[in-house]
């Protein structure tokens, strides 16, 4: 598998924003143009990058079915910053940012690495499922200017994301493209259904479902009964299958279709259980006292009451 590593932006002009890129094997590259993934990690904007052993292994699947993959790093700016609604606004809105960044130089490739800018899907999971989103939605209601004119993303991948928006609900100006909104029940991190709080609306999975069908909307919400924010990182390993369905069906073949999956397994997973449901996201770290912090995390999470039920 073919990776490198490029620049996309430069932050506080000293500090370079960098995304890794997966390139399909050359049996793909036969003078077709090659669809584009854009994915974003998930930290709660303050924590994650673009590469460990999870990520390294969802964007090469898709780079070994005929994807350029771009994983990406973007601002995290609750690092530093007091996690307050004002700064959580900043923090989403940064990372639209970068991803209209991140997506006009991936655009300006496009020549040179046989890019198919009609298709291009981002997908996220956590913080970065809510940036693709909120970012989608704001295209649609013009909220946010394309970094390309005309431009219109394929389809999006959420794990466990939401719209965030200082509106008290959802106003769609169009209708946006296809999504696939994957989501546990029991998130105690960002709501299945709603979470509003005066100046900000947290519109989970479930919401933003009840508003596409409205809308005759192309879209897929798959929920898992009971299970919590673990589903922000376990699709990249164990919906696979169903990312592809997504990505053939609703994408690249363009079907107007609706689907509701509904899970239930007799033992939910849980963010505590994450080295048996998800081992790899906890392998490529730097320190072995990152896994022990993040899994402590997880185990707290785990502990607190579901978001916004």
């Amino acid at each position: 598998m073919e990776i490198k590593t490029l620049s996309y932006k430069t932050k506080n002009r000293k500090e370079e924003l960098l995304m890794d890129l997966y390139m399909p094997p050359h049996d793909w590259r036969d003078g077709r143009r090659l669809p584009v993934l854009i994915h974003l990690h998930s930290g709660e904007f303050k924590s994650g990058s673009r590469f460990n052993r999870l990520l390294e292994y969802y964007c090469s699947h898709f780079a070994g079915k005929g994807f350029a993959v771009f994983s990406i790093d973007y601002r995290l700016t609750l690092q530093t910053a007091e996690v307050n609604l004002p700064n959580i606004l900043k923090a989403v809105t940064f990372g639209i940012e970068d991803l209209m960044s991140a997506t006009s130089r991936i655009c300006g490739m496009a020549e040179e690495y046989g890019l198919d800018t009609d298709k291009i899907l981002v997908s996220g999971s956590g913080a970065g499922a809510m940036i693709a989103l909120s970012a989608e939605y704001q295209l649609c209601n013009r909220k946010t200017i394309p970094p390309v004119k005309g431009l219109n993303y394929a389809g999006i991948i959420s794990s466990a994301g939401a719209v965030i928006t200082d509106a008290d609900h959802l106003e769609w100006k169009r209708k946006p493209c296809p999504i696939l909104l994957l989501h546990g029940t029991y998130d105690q991190v960002i709501s299945f259904n709603k979470f509003f709080v005066p100046g900000m609306l947290w519109a989970g999975s479930n919401y933003i479902h009840d508003e596409l069908l409205k809308l005759d909307a192309p879209h897929w919400l798959y929920e898992e009964q009971g299970t919590d924010h673990i589903m922000a990182m376990k699709p990249l390993q164990r919906q696979i299958h169903e990312m592809e369905t997504f990505v053939e069906k609703f994408v690249m073949e363009g079907k107007h279709s609706i689907a509701h999956t509904v899970w239930r397994d007799e033992t939910p997973d849980k963010l505590e259980d994450i080295r048996d449901v998800v081992p790899m996201f906890l392998e490529g770290w730097k320190t072995p006292e990152d896994i022990d912090s993040i899994v402590k995390d997880y185990v707290e999470i785990s502990q607190t009451e579901t978001a916004g039920q």
